[in-house]
């Protein structure tokens, strides 16, 4: 079986975990990073995949597209919509369309927007390869303080209210 999965970061999470098990059933993983020029692009790249995974919602998959991939049985997204899913068209050709439900998606994402944001103030990555490599703190600017600075967060819909709040916090 041949999965494609749509993401640009998943590269990095490939490289970070173990697939074997799942290349042991016979499932090869490919992955498209990058925008796909237009339908008909898309079409040809993933006409032989049986599988597709939507992670990021770039690939508008809509009727014109689903009826040009004639292996095309099962498509997995994140989230609990996916509003460039043609749903009814994939439901009258029978791929089975699965979701991740949202459960505690708002809060782990505003709390990682926060862990994002503090590392990047403190150059915290860079912080972490020096002390792998046993040089600690040699190289190391002091970073951005926080205190008395503004925060500007555009959007306070469910997830820009919970990263204004831990805001307050701060």
């Amino acid at each position: 079986m041949k999965l494609a999965i749509l993401d640009d970061y998943m590269k990095i999470a490939l490289g970070s975990a173990n697939w074997d098990g799942i290349r042991r059933r016979g499932v090869e993983i490919t992955v498209f990073d990058t925008a796909f020029a237009s339908v008909e692009d898309a079409a040809a790249k993933l006409a032989p995949f049986e599988m597709v995974n939507l992670l990021r919602e770039r690939t508008h998959f809509n009727r014109a597209l689903i009826e040009r991939l004639p292996n095309l049985k099962f498509i997995a997204m994140t989230g609990r919509r996916a509003p460039s899913l043609d749903l009814a068209a994939a439901t009258e050709r029978r791929i089975v369309v699965s979701n991740t439900h949202g459960g505690e998606g708002a809060a782990s994402t505003s709390e990682m927007a926060w862990t994002l944001l503090l590392a990047a103030a403190r150059d915290l990555a860079k912080a972490e390869r020096g002390v792998r490599a046993g040089r600690w703190h040699e190289g190391l600017r002091v970073g951005t303080v926080l205190e008395g600075r503004q925060l500007g967060v555009i959007g306070l819909g469910r997830l820009g209210s919970r990263v204004a709040g831990y805001g307050k916090a701060f």
